[in-house]
């Protein structure tokens, strides 16, 4: 009895030696795992850290290119921010009609409401990405106009019949009839025609904006609170009141009463584009004006003016040495921006006035015939010519201005 009383004691006893090494090596287990895990997270930080200090150095030694890269970066993120908004209120206000307006329901089999009807609805809007969840939606469309990847569209024609291609960027396909064949024509394609078009009115017109402008606003800065400084700020205050529709109607007219110019603008007819671009030249002269003039005031009342003066300096060697040169840096900068606004924007009138085959008609029409893409397309690219032209105004701000540098 004794011999047994022992045998479970000490097999007691190794059982709970047994338990005791189990959770000791458990326990060795367990602090491993979070060593490791406390390792990793102390190399995060570490990167983190060596990031950020890497780029708070950087920003140092080049605080504009620095000042540049977190506007660029802000810009995107609202950029990506506005488009997600605009798809979705797109898409809300765009029906299902509008994915079969080139259907004749009369001739056809394709009924509304319909299995052949709802099959090739399901076709077209799988072709163009809008099936799914509606932020895989916004994600695909991110995708499709980053010039990344290939990707590969398909094309589905009236009987439903898909047709594959590849392009690098895509905005995504027309619905309508009236821009192309409908889910066949690409955006980017309507947009890569147009461009050019619209390019030639502004850049034309923004060189004749500044070749008249800045002569006239540093002849008004001159003669400062003077007969000619009141007359020439009249006229620009009148112009910038007149809303742009008013100068477009009015200039359109005139040509045509009086001239007998044709309304439809032609390569081939010269006419045609001079009007156009004189009416860009009357909406963008008074803002050209307006600045220059100020910039030049600024610099003439400005303390190194006064001291050059007060050493006895023409007045005509200050003016041309110092003063048109720093304001005339100003001035120039603005440029990018002024064209980018004339190409996506006042030029819409007058594109449509003189029936231009340039972007204002895809913006237009897009609207009007619930054109989801071209809206995106157009904005889209208003959007990042607008980023890029103020990347642009930064360099030349700092290529032109020796006060501004790169480094410091």
């Amino acid at each position: 009895m004794n011999q047994d009383f022992n045998k479970d004691i000490r097999s007691n006893l190794h059982d709970e030696n047994n338990t005791s090494f189990e959770n000791h090596i458990m326990g060795i287990e367990i602090n491993s795992s979070l060593s490791k895990k406390g390792e990793l997270l102390s190399k995060i930080k570490k990167f983190f850290i060596n990031v950020n200090y890497g780029f708070n150095e950087f920003n140092q030694k080049r605080p504009l290119v620095g000042y540049s890269l977190k506007r660029i970066c802000a810009a995107f993120v609202t950029l990506f921010l506005a488009l997600a908004i605009l798809f979705v209120l797109l898409k809300m206000v765009t029906p299902d009609s509008a994915f079969m307006s080139d259907i004749n329901f009369d001739k056809s089999e394709i009924k509304p409401g319909n299995d052949a009807y709802m099959k090739l609805l399901n076709k077209r809007k799988e072709s163009v990405g809008l099936t799914g969840p509606t932020i895989q939606q916004i994600l695909r469309y991110f995708y499709n106009i980053l010039p990344i990847f290939e990707k590969t569209i398909y094309l589905i024609d009236a009987k439903g019949e898909q047709h594959e291609t590849h392009q690098l960027v895509y905005f995504g396909l027309v619905f309508s009839s009236k821009f192309g064949t409908p889910f066949q024509q690409d955006v980017w394609g309507l947009f890569k025609k147009a461009i050019p078009t619209s390019f030639k009115f502004g850049f034309v017109a923004i060189a004749a904006t500044y070749l008249i402008g800045i002569p006239i606003g540093i002849l008004a800065a001159k003669f400062k609170d003077k007969s000619v400084d009141g007359i020439i700020n009249g006229f620009s205050a009148f112009l910038i009141a007149v809303p742009p529709l008013i100068i477009v109607m009015f200039v359109f007219l005139f040509s045509v009463k009086l001239f007998n110019i044709s309304t439809i603008y032609s390569p081939d007819k010269i006419m045609t584009f001079i009007v156009p671009v004189f009416v860009i030249v009357l909406m963008y002269i008074p803002q050209v004006i307006v600045q220059t003039r100020r910039y030049v005031v600024d610099e003439m009342s400005s303390e190194y003016t006064k001291f050059a003066m007060s050493k006895g300096m023409s007045q005509s060697r200050v003016f041309f040495i110092h003063i048109f040169r720093n304001a005339g840096i100003r001035v120039i900068r603005d440029i990018p921006v002024f064209l980018i606004a004339t190409l996506f924007g006042s030029s819409i009138f007058t594109e449509q006035q003189w029936s231009v085959d340039g972007m204002s008609q895809y913006i237009v029409g897009g609207v009007a015939m619930r054109e989801t893409f071209l809206v995106m397309g157009y904005v889209t690219i208003a959007a990042l010519a607008g980023i890029i032209s103020s990347l642009i105004a930064d360099l030349i701000m700092a290529l032109m201005d020796p006060r501004v540098k790169l480094t410091k």
